[in-house]
């Protein structure tokens, strides 16, 4: 039950984000329904890694994105000594014996 509120939370946040003009109608309309979560809502950019983002936390059957430049992201991954969760708009959690991929486009 906790988790479906956390997902209401984020789809609502979503959608607040998706008001604004993208030219990716898909991702917008994603956003909208809460089929997408934005990954500025629910991590923050991780330094010196562009297109990486450090996750608050994770949630399957849904797509991720990065709604400010409207990419999609590819990989997530959990640090396998950190417990920490990472995306990225590139596959590099996928074969990273660093991480577990959790989530592969």
């Amino acid at each position: 039950m906790a988790i479906l509120r956390e997902y209401q939370k984020i789809a609502l946040a979503a959608q607040i984000t998706a008001m604004r003009d993208m030219k990716n109608l898909a991702m917008m309309e994603k956003l909208k329904t809460g089929e997408a979560i934005d990954v500025g809502i629910i991590g923050e950019p991780y330094a010196n890694f562009p297109g990486v983002w450090r996750l608050e936390n994770y949630l399957d059957n849904v797509d991720y994105c990065d709604s400010e430049s409207e990419q999609w992201i590819w990989s997530i991954g959990r640090h396998k000594i950190t417990g920490e969760i990472f995306a990225a708009v590139d596959a590099r959690f996928t074969d990273n014996p660093m991480f577990d991929c959790l989530w592969l486009r």
